[in-house]
């Protein structure tokens, strides 16, 4: 039957490699978006989970309530940091205890006039090689913290400032009353995102705290060895009533959520795009139908049963759409593989939009990506194919042979 089908195939050659070329663009066009929207999607979950929440955050509850407004007030002491060391470090599945403040501020520099709003970030420079990684992204300057701030290029340029020039940096202390403290721009990084080169300046954990007089931290994060340990990590947390821990997911990041959200929407978009290549395959089909009438009407004369017949040309419109999804799904992989090694440079577009949207797209280079747009091809394929055959079905034979 197989061999027959190929055969059939092979009398209108032409059109048969159209109809396959349909679900070869189909396939490739699946591969590449399916492999450049998860590329950015994880590219934003990685610059969250790194800047903001890591795996786990640490805080107190009503912190966790009230984040948006950033409320320096609801910190942890160094007595909750102690206890909540000591608990963590029991637990082998822990790869890094990180504690960050933030706070809103704003970067006074009367020499030059300027006011501006932007949202300061107190690290441990020590701990953070291999987390914010922030010293890789000095483009100029240098990283010490300790001396004096650094800040993203857009905010940089924005300012107008030069290295070494002083700000002042004006917020509300942990006890609610007006702080400031004057530090020197010691460097600007790029972390490739738009929204994040704009909006924050960088310092060590220790001047924050001086700022913002106190002695502790807003929140701790939690790098684990996997993320599947996350669910095990928070369900066992209970230090204190008025403590928290939340994974990344549950953290109240929208920007995530929406990430989520996002990937469910594209997925019925892959379907959609190769639905559309199949019609193809419905059209090809339709037509060996209407032209091959009367040779129907002799296999059936001679001993065909409808169900054979039938057969015969759902694997034509399968092998048809196989061909072409597989051939279109492996180029398609290799070609996202060859684009995964640098990306795509993106800065020029994205440089001004207000959202933590990555310069450089790296696409997914999975093999994942190749079995799936091919099984949903192979799939649809087989559906197409399904309803020409269905009309062979209902032809008689007397029918058939009729024709002209």
């Amino acid at each position: 039957m197989i061999a027959l089908s190929i055969k059939n195939i092979k009398r209108n050659l032409r059109r048969s490699i159209l109809t396959a070329l349909s679900l070869f663009v189909a396939s490739f066009v699946v591969v590449f978006l399916y492999g450049y929207i998860q590329g950015f999607i994880k590219s934003i979950k990685i610059i969250n989970i790194k800047l903001n929440s890591g795996h786990v955050t640490i805080a107190k509850k009503e912190y966790f309530e009230k984040q948006v407004f950033i409320p320096a007030y609801l910190y942890l002491n160094k007595k909750d940091i102690e206890e909540i060391e000591e608990k963590i470090n029991k637990k082998t599945y822990v790869k890094a205890i990180l504690k960050r403040t933030e706070c809103g501020v704003m970067l006074i520099n009367n020499a030059k006039d300027i006011n501006e709003n932007t949202l300061l970030l107190g690290i441990e420079q020590e701990k953070e090689e291999n987390y914010l990684n922030l010293e890789r992204k000095i483009i100029k300057g240098n990283y010490s913290l300790n001396k004096g701030i650094v800040i993203g290029t857009g905010l940089f340029k924005e300012l107008g400032l030069m290295l070494n020039d002083s700000l002042i940096l004006l917020t509300k202390s942990s006890m609610g009353r007006l702080t400031t403290i004057k530090l020197p721009i010691v460097g600007v990084f790029n972390l490739e995102y738009s929204n994040f080169d704009k909006n924050i300046a960088i310092t060590s954990l220790t001047n924050v705290q001086r700022l913002l007089k106190m002695h502790g931290t807003t929140k701790i994060l939690i790098f684990l060895k996997n993320e599947k340990y996350i669910k095990d990590f928070v369900s066992n947390f209970n230090i204190d009533p008025t403590i928290a821990a939340k994974s990344y997911k549950d953290n109240g990041d929208i920007i995530l959520s929406l990430m989520d959200l996002a990937s469910n929407v594209y997925f019925f978009i892959y379907i959609m795009i190769i639905l559309l290549a199949a019609f193809a395959i419905i059209n090809t089909m339709t037509i060996a139908v209407y032209e091959r009438i009367r040779e129907i009407g002799t296999l059936k004369a001679i001993g065909m049963t409808d169900m054979e017949v039938f057969t015969l040309f759902g694997i034509e419109g399968t092998i048809i759409g196989t061909i072409g999804g597989f051939l279109g799904s492996l180029f398609g992989w290799i070609f996202v593989c060859i684009l995964a090694i640098k990306g795509i440079n993106f800065e020029s577009l994205f440089k001004d939009v207000s959202f933590p949207v990555p310069y450089i797209i790296k696409p997914e280079a999975s093999i994942y990506v190749f079995f799936f747009a091919f099984a949903l091809s192979i799939i649809i394929s087989i559906i197409a194919a399904l309803f020409p055959a269905i009309h062979t079905k209902k032809l008689l034979p007397q029918e058939c042979l009729r024709s002209i």
